[in-house]
C-alpha cells in the first residue's frame, strides 16, 4: 500500500496536549472492541476531576485543573479545558454528543480569573501588553464559558491513512465574573453516536503525492502537479475551498 505524502502551503498547529495527572478517566468505551452490533458506532467516557488549584497572582487569581489546558483567548478569563481527539473512519457522520455533567461544586471567590494576554508580538521583541479584561464578560452575570462542551471534526491523515478526527473539549469549570463564583463539575459523562461512511469514500493508495493549497494559488500549482504526474508520481491539488466545501470529508462542529 502506498502512503500518501501531503504538502501544506498553509499550516496552522493546534496544541492538543495536556497533562492527566489527578484527572481520571474511569471508563472509556471502545467500539473496535465489542461484538454488540448495537454500540459499535459508540463511544462513552467517564471523566473524573480533582479540586482545582487556585494561585493567587497579583490582583488576579490563576486557576489551574490537573489533566486540562489553559483556555487562552485574549481579554477572557483563563479556564481550565480538557480536550480529547478521537480517530474515526474517513467521512464518518457523527450523530450525536450527549455530555452530562455531575456533582457539581460551587465556590466564591475573593477576586477575579486572570484574563488572557494579548498574542505575542510577530518581531518577538516587543514588551507584553498589559492585561486587558473584556468588560462584555467580566461585567456579565452569565456563566463563562457557556458551553459545557464544544466538538469539531476534519479530515486528515493518521498513519499514511486518511482518517477523520473528532476533536472534543470539555470545560468541566464554570465562571460567573461578576459574582466570582466558580462551579467545578467533578463527574462529566461523554457519549458520541457516529456513522461511518458505508464504504470508503477515498482508497488510501490512489496518490502518492496530495497538495493541499490556498485557491488562489490552485493555477500556480498546477505545473508542478502536472510535473509530478509526468513521472509516474500520482498526485492531487486540493484546494481549501473544496476542504471547506466538504467536497473530500464533512465538515461538522457543535457547542453546546
Amino acid at each position: 500500500m502506498r502512503k500518501a505524502i501531503v504538502i501544506f502551503t498553509v499550516l496552522a498547529l493546534i496544541s492538543m496536549s495536556f497533562a492527566t495527572i489527578g484527572t481520571y478517566v474511569n471508563k472509556i468505551y471502545n467500539p473496535d472492541d465489542s461484538q454488540d452490533k448495537e454500540n459499535s458506532n459508540v463511544i462513552k467516557m467517564e471523566i473524573t476531576f480533582s479540586n482545582p488549584q487556585i494561585k493567587d497572582e497579583e490582583k488576579y487569581l490563576i486557576i489551574n485543573l490537573e489533566g486540562c489546558s489553559p483556555l487562552l483567548s485574549p481579554g477572557k478569563p483563563v479556564i481550565p479545558v480538557y480536550k480529547k481527539v478521537f480517530t474515526l473512519p474517513f467521512g464518518t457522520q457523527i450523530e450525536s454528543v450527549e455530555v452530562i455533567a455531575g456533582n457539581i461544586e460551587e465556590k466564591s471567590l475573593p477576586t477575579k480569573i486572570i484574563p488572557a494576554y494579548e498574542l505575542v508580538p510577530p518581531d518577538m521583541h516587543s514588551s507584553l501588553s498589559p492585561l486587558k479584561e473584556n468588560k462584555a464578560i467580566y461585567e456579565s452575570n452569565s456563566i463563562f464559558p457557556e458551553t459545557r462542551y464544544e466538538y469539531a471534526t476534519m479530515g486528515g491523515i493518521s498513519d499514511g491513512k486518511h482518517v477523520t478526527f473528532l476533536s472534543l473539549n470539555l470545560y468541566p469549570l464554570h465562571y460567573i465574573p461578576s459574582k466570582n463564583v466558580i462551579t467545578i463539575a467533578h463527574n462529566i459523562d461523554v457519549e458520541i453516536k457516529y456513522n461511518p461512511p458505508e464504504k470508503p469514500l477515498i482508497q488510501n493508495d490512489v496518490y502518492d503525492l496530495i497538495i493541499i493549497s490556498p485557491s488562489e494559488f490552485s493555477d500556480a500549482l498546477q505545473p508542478l502537479v502536472n510535473h509530478k504526474e509526468n513521472h509516474g508520481i500520482k498526485t492531487k491539488l486540493v484546494t481549501l475551498n473544496e476542504i471547506y466545501g466538504s467536497v473530500y470529508f464533512p465538515s461538522q462542529g457543535r457547542d453546546d
